[in-house]
């Protein structure tokens, strides 16, 4: 009866481990074609179960290390996103300032024609 516990308990923390590992490889896509908001929830979701398996570890190693993995990689990915979104919300300013200069400098009250 150990035995089949024992199993069980391992089988729950690499399934676990498992999808925690697919939210966190998610979040870029999710956040690329859906919501950016829906891909730092996939993010969140996937560094709650990695403190989850790492809290909830009854002693074990293996929990322990496949968590602080999980959340290595879900930080790592939730980071990717964020700098991603920071660069391309820059980008943006940096684009419609220059649409909008452009436009100004169009206008006959700025050219240098008499």
């Amino acid at each position: 009866m150990r035995f089949w516990a024992s199993f069980v308990s391992t089988a729950r923390t690499v399934l676990l481990f498992i999808i925690g590992l697919l939210l966190s490889i998610l979040v870029f896509p999710v956040a690329f074609y859906a919501s950016a908001a829906l891909g730092y929830l996939l993010g969140v979701v996937a560094l709650a179960v990695s403190v989850w398996l790492a809290i909830r570890r009854a002693g074990r190693t293996l929990p322990l290390v496949l968590g602080v993995v999980l959340a290595v990689v879900a930080a790592i990915s939730i980071g990717v996103v964020a700098s991603i979104h920071a660069a391309v919300y820059g980008v943006s300013g940096a684009v419609e300032e220059a649409i909008g200069i452009t436009a100004l400098m169009s206008l006959s009250i700025f050219t240098l024609t008499p």
